[in-house]
């Protein structure tokens, strides 16, 4: 296996034309979100150190072959563009979209978007044809009836069932012109996704919502559901998107825009002293060969 090409991956970002094609794309996107220059460059800067990171990561865990360096600046690029075209914010900090890598059909590496909770929100919300949107656990003791995936499901809830197991979990989708999207997730569903949560988070040390907010995580997990089922038929994302549940929503880190412009020059700083602070992994970077 080659050693790690650091270079591919400083190129996309370095590439002032492409920085240019960015902003001129987020002045138009879905979202119409107003991002200043300095804070688009700062979103460049987030994203180049989670690819970086995640490739060194993937390298340590013996996964050379997902590293981003493998993957087509290209396809890099294109789905950059297409989270702009959106109006997400590119840093993985705020929680509306990541980037990750897979084996595509044809046994090259594949680059695909991951939304995050308030991505999701943010595009739905956004959305003309959306009334409202809801998103419910069911506990033990609770009424529900399902009736299908258009129309609402009979449900009611004694508040002092909220202490007990959770059986299941349903949303539902209100459209303005009063047509109705529901699905539901069975109780097995919900437990295995809560088991391996917890197994994951013990083997690495760490801690998970799983644990002591296991019913908003399940409420994340009827949104991430609801929209993986119903994004494309309300043209929320377009049909070059992968969409997949992924992860547990977490709160979005505040944006805090600035007037000040970057230069080149400091843009490419920037990038540096990023690398700087990421270990490296153990194969050896290399330039590309010719």
């Amino acid at each position: 296996m080659t050693s790690f090409n650091k270079k591919a991956i400083t190129d996309i970002f370095c590439d002032p034309e492409f920085r240019e094609r960015i902003k001129d794309t987020y002045a138009g996107s879905q979202l119409q979100r107003s991002f200043s220059d300095q804070r688009i460059q700062s979103q460049f800067v987030a994203l180049y150190r989670y690819m970086l990171e995640k490739s060194y990561r993937a390298i340590e865990n013996g996964q050379r072959q997902l590293a981003f360096d493998l993957a087509r600046p290209e396809r890099i690029k294109n789905q950059i563009i297409t989270v702009a075209q959106l109006g997400l914010s590119l840093d993985p900090a705020d929680k509306e979209a990541y980037f990750d890598t897979e084996f595509g059909g044809a046994g090259d590496l594949s680059v695909k978007i991951i939304f995050g909770i308030d991505g999701i929100s943010l595009l739905l919300n956004k959305c003309s044809d959306v009334r409202s949107v809801a998103c419910n656990v069911i506990y033990e003791g609770d009424h529900f009836e399902w009736y299908g995936e258009d129309e609402s499901p009979a449900f009611s809830q004694d508040l002092t069932n909220t202490r007990n197991s959770i059986i299941g979990a349903w949303g539902r989708i209100r459209l303005t012109n009063g047509d109705v999207l529901c699905t539901r997730i069975p109780g097995h569903e919900i437990e295995a996704v809560a088991t391996e949560q917890v197994r994951v988070a013990e083997h690495f040390g760490q801690q998970t919502p799983w644990t002591e907010w296991k019913d908003k995580c399940v409420r994340n997990m009827v949104l991430r559901r609801l929209f993986k089922e119903r994004a494309k038929s309300l043209n929320l994302v377009g049909p070059n998107v992968e969409l997949e549940e992924s992860g547990t929503g977490v709160q979005a880190v505040p944006v805090n825009d600035s007037s000040d412009s970057v230069s080149d020059d400091d843009f490419e700083k920037l990038l540096s002293s990023v690398e700087d602070d990421i270990p490296k992994a153990k194969e050896n970077e290399t330039e590309p060969h010719s």
